[in-house]
């Protein structure tokens, strides 16, 4: 199978309250790798990498 990377950013929210330990969380138990992380204006870019078939449309 091929890998598939997909990057989002997500607004709102979600600093201080735990959102990127929890992506990372629930992304290591499906196999994923990649990261979260905190941008300046206050969003999270989100990385996520994994074979392809691992994802739900």
């Amino acid at each position: 199978m091929s890998k598939v990377c997909i990057i989002a950013w997500v607004y709102g929210r979600v600093q201080g309250v735990g959102f990127r330990y929890t992506t990372q969380y629930e992304a290591k138990k499906l196999g994923l790798t990649g990261y979260a992380k905190n941008l300046d204006d206050g969003s999270v870019e989100v990385v996520a990498c994994g074979e392809k078939g691992r994802w739900k449309n």
